[in-house]
């Protein structure tokens, strides 16, 4: 049966709905440690839950007739409820007394409900103002308005007592002076759920921000139908205290209309429940805010999880069809196979979706290398470097340079290659240069990289080379996470069909050690072992800075180890040639073949060079650069210049034979 006082309650519009209750001093809900005996709701919803429809009501009562009932505040009811609390120390009555007294509010009649605990309620009418729930506006001073609730007369407490009507009288307004106090809060879209309520209108103070909100929430919820929204704001507009002007609704509608609502996520709540249909166990004693919360993070939490996994198939969709195989696939099919790059049989530097690192100390040959790779990959110059073939690139193709470390210079270089009008006009077409910081943090998002790549150039990138890897990022290349990242995006990269040749510096020498002389190393390569650790193949340069002799040492292989290989670079054409004998293993005969091509280097343009020059070259001693010099004059591959005049010291010098 329901009390005569709360049928009125539902008569007057209240929005009521049951809680549990107080028996034997424990709380229904039957927790030991229930941390809200007698006053959370029992619907799974909560005060959500809150109707003034009676036969609801009178269901619930019938399932629950020993339940606690309870009043949903603030618009839901057209209440609000000042809660003066007196435990745990607080004095609410004595904080409410001066509340009044600062704000110059004088004492009027209105229901007074003495609650279980020894507090007050003291209900105020709205007139259609809304209020945000306050907790501790002043010291044992709480407001309880829209999303709150309060228990009613005749519910039971955990302390014995019972909440009683103190004084009952009419409900008053809520005194302008307090409305002052608690602040006004706009109208939130989920609470319009009925047509009185979307054409009700707002107190003056709410009006203009109300009536924007309606607008906007109507115009997703009618999918952007401009008459029925203008209907509906210009019959709120007109329902205002006082009525708002029909010439700034419409300006309401029109900035609605404007607002872009292309990512809005409505978080409003969507019931979750077990597969019974009833709310989740663990779920049913908490807080009724504690559940909505929940509730938005549920959904919020479904919303991430969608947009990672549209993002993932975006990414997928760049892979092509080779991302997943079967076991016999990978193993036998094409995927098993290295299509050569750069080598020949099982001797590869580079190959098809591949990475290779070229490492070393500053002025070696590093973008000298790479461009020559990169003509013969076009077509352009010898289609051979280091005795090696550099096989065709696919015709719709392009080679990506970045060039990121002195652009200025690398063009000059570069232009060394492409001497006639088809070669600059293959350059035209197959080569795409980009000369500034890269754009994006590959840091923050790696698969970023390659997105921009393909949204700056296309999606037919074959080649790409980065000059160098120092310029990709301000961050510590020696820092585990930054190398993981690069490595990632890259990796990404050769996922989406680009193989990819990066340039790389050493580490600076310990000490009185030389880079010059040191045994080259993966460790000697800076930065995070990350940086090599992706990579098919790593070839690193050593030599002297100035110099043009350097020798080729590959530290790590995609098949066969090659021997190191000792090349000469010709600065002049921009080509890089190999000692005829530099892989034969005879380290004499590799020597005699530097100093011939140091003579004939030198010798070129008509100069002449003495064995002084030789040995300060070469960095071979005296001795050893006569005899190799007396070698290369017997077998008639140099010739003598000018003889040693023994009356003025002068020495001999020495020219290539042409």
């Amino acid at each position: 049966m329901l009390s005569a006082d709360l049928q009125r309650h539902v008569a007057d519009g209240w929005a009521v709905f049951p809680c549990h209750s107080v028996v034997d001093g424990r709380c229904t809900c039957g927790k030991a440690n229930c941390d809200s005996p007698g006053k959370h709701p029992r619907p799974w919803n909560g005060v959500k839950a809150a109707t003034n429809d009676i036969e609801q009501i009178h269901d619930w009562a019938s399932s629950w007739p020993d339940a606690n009932w309870a009043v949903a505040t603030g618009d839901r009811s057209g209440v609000v409820v000042i809660d003066l609390d007196v435990s745990k120390g607080k004095d609410g009555f004595a904080s409410f007394d001066a509340l009044l007294v600062e704000t110059a509010t004088p004492q009027q009649p209105t229901l007074v409900v003495r609650t279980g605990g020894g507090g007050r309620h003291y209900y105020f009418r709205t007139l259609g103002q809304r209020f945000k729930n306050r907790v501790n506006l002043r010291s044992g001073v709480d407001i309880r308005a829209d999303g709150g609730y309060v228990m009613l007369p005749g519910s039971s407490h955990i302390s014995g007592a019972t909440y009683v009507v103190e004084a009952d009288y009419p409900i008053a307004a809520l005194p302008d002076q307090l409305a002052r106090e608690l602040g006004s809060a706009p109208p939130q879209s989920r609470e319009w759920s009925t047509p009185s309520q979307l054409t009700a209108g707002f107190a003056e103070g709410n009006r203009d921000d109300g009536l924007f909100l309606l607008a906007c929430y109507l115009r997703r919820a009618l999918k952007d139908d401009r008459d029925a929204v203008t209907l509906i704001v210009l019959e709120a507009a007109a329902n205002c205290t006082p009525p708002f002007p029909e010439r700034d609704a419409l300006v309401k509608v029109e900035s609605a209309f404007n607002q872009d609502h292309s990512d809005f996520i409505d978080l409003d709540r969507i019931p979750f429940a077990a597969p019974d249909g009833e709310l989740y166990d663990f779920l049913r004693d908490l807080e009724p805010d504690m559940v909505e919360a929940i509730e938005k993070a549920v959904k919020a939490a479904k919303v991430r999880t969608f947009a990672a996994r549209v993002l993932r198939e975006e990414r997928m969709a760049k892979y092509g069809d080779t991302a997943s195989l079967d076991g016999d696939s990978f193993m036998f099919g094409d995927v098993a196979v290295d299509v050569p790059i750069w080598g020949d049989g099982d001797d590869l530097l580079w190959s098809e979706g591949g990475g290779v690192m070229i490492a070393s100390d500053q002025g070696l040959g590093k973008s000298l290398t790479a461009q020559q790779v990169i003509a013969a990959r076009i077509g352009v110059g010898p289609q051979s470097l280091l005795g090696l073939s550099v096989h065709p690139l696919v015709d719709d193709k392009l080679v990506v340079y970045l060039a990121l470390d002195r652009p200025r210079q690398i063009a000059r270089s570069m232009a060394r290659l492409f001497t006639t009008d088809s070669e600059r006009e293959t350059a035209k077409d197959r080569l795409r240069i980009w000369t500034k910081p890269v754009p994006i943090d590959i840091l923050g998002d790696p698969f970023a990289f390659a997105d921009w790549l393909q949204d700056t150039f296309g999606s037919n990138i074959g080649d790409l080379v980065i000059d160098s890897v120092k310029d990709l990022t301000p961050a510590n290349l020696s820092n585990g996470e930054v190398g993981q990242a690069l490595d990632m995006a890259w990796k990404e990269c050769r996922a989406r069909g680009m193989s990819t040749m990066l340039l790389h510096h050493e580490r600076k020498a310990s000490g009185d050690e030389s880079r010059s002389n040191r045994q080259p190393s993966l460790d000697h390569i800076y930065g995070s072992v990350w940086l090599t650790s992706g990579m098919d193949s790593v070839l690193h340069i050593q030599g002297k800075q100035g110099e043009n002799y350097v020798r080729y040492t590959h530290l790590k292989s995609i098949l066969n180890m090659l021997d190191p290989i000792d090349a000469i670079h010709d600065q002049e054409n921009g080509r890089t040639d190999v000692f005829s004998t530099a892989r034969t293993g005879n380290a004499t005969a590799s020597k005699v073949e530097q100093v011939f091509a140091f003579i004939a280097q030198h010798s070129n343009g008509g100069e002449v060079v003495t064995t002084a020059d030789v040995v300060s070259g070469t960095g071979l001693s005296q001795p050893s650069v006569k005899r190799y010099v007396a070698e290369l004059k017997k077998a008639g591959r140099i010739e003598e210049a000018t003889p040693f005049d023994r009356g003025t010291g002068t020495p001999a010098t020495y020219r290539a034979v042409k």
